[in-house]
This record gives structure tokens, sequence and C-alpha cells, in this order.
């Protein structure tokens, strides 16, 4: 049976202490939340990122040292009580932190649907063109929304959909 602890790392090393738990033989969990992210291209890309930055949960079993776990790179120490004991974690909390994330809980990337039609008009709330209305042209999966701008700013551009709000047409 495992014993479970928190391991704190350096900045920025979670994934680089949990390859090293696990090529010591320990076994190890990070969890992760998934987000969209911009790559330097500007497409959006999903990225794991720690659900508790600078942590990670490590399970020792009888036949392992848990000071071991102080000399792998990216490893700052083991989480301790007041007195110095490394504390033990409830092998509940971590498993039901395993299914939590392996049910989705945690990915923020679902695929998205633009809420906007062709041929509907739509305010800008957000960046240099902020406080403009134009005409949808077409939407993608990714929230990206095309539209025309009439007016000073003629033109077509591409902007997030969280970034419009409908407006209603003159009767």
């Amino acid at each position: 049976m495992l014993i479970w602890y928190a391991v704190q790392t350096n900045p920025s090393c979670e994934a680089k202490a949990l390859k090293g738990l696990l090529e010591q033989g320990v076994t190890a969990y990070l969890p992760e939340e998934v987000r969209w992210s911009r790559s330097r291209s500007k497409a959006r890309v999903r990225i794991g990122k720690p659900l508790f930055t600078g942590y990670l949960f490590a399970g020792i079993g009888p036949w392992q040292s848990l000071y071991q776990i102080r000399q792998i790179d990216g490893v700052r120490g083991v989480v301790t009580t007041g007195q110095g004991v490394p504390a033990e974690l409830n092998a509940r909390f971590v498993s039901d932190l395993q299914a939590r994330q392996a049910s989705g809980e945690f990915d923020h990337t679902p695929a998205k649907r633009s809420a906007f039609s062709q041929g509907d008009d739509a305010r800008i709330l957000a960046g240099p063109f902020k406080g403009q209305i134009g005409k949808m042209l077409a939407a993608d999966d990714d929230g990206r929304v095309r539209l025309m701008l009439s007016g000073m700013f003629a033109g077509g551009i591409v902007v997030d959909d969280d970034h419009l709000e409908p407006v209603a047409r003159a009767a």
C-alpha cells in the first residue's frame, strides 16, 4: 500500500520533478488542468498547467525511501507538519483528484460553437476595434469569428467570440 506525500518543486519544475520521480520508480501524480493558449503563430493550442502550482504527489511504498525524493532534480522538498515530520496525505484525496481529472473536470477546452449566425450584427468589446459594429461572416470551432466592419475601419477582421456582444437590428 502506498503512502502519499505532497512534494514541493522548484519554480516551474513540476514536469521535470515528475519525470525524475517516475525514472526512480516512484509512483507520482501531477494534477493538471487543460486550457487554451495562443502560440506565437496566434493559433490556439491546448496546454496542461499544474492544478497546484509548485506541487505534485508521490506515493511511497514500504520498499522505498522517502528521502530519495529530495535528491531528484526539480524537487525542493516534501511538505512537512509543524514538527518537521513529512505530512501523509489521505489516499482517497489523491484517488478522487485523479478520478476528477480523468472525467474532464479540469479540462477548460471544450470545442466551442459561436453564438452568432452568419449575417448577425455584433459589437466588439475589447481590443483596438472596441465599440465597432460588424456583420458576422463566418465562425470556426475554436470560437473565432470573422467580421466585416464598415465605416472608418472598413474591412474584414477576426475576433474571439468572447469579445463580442449581439446588437439588435433596428426595426
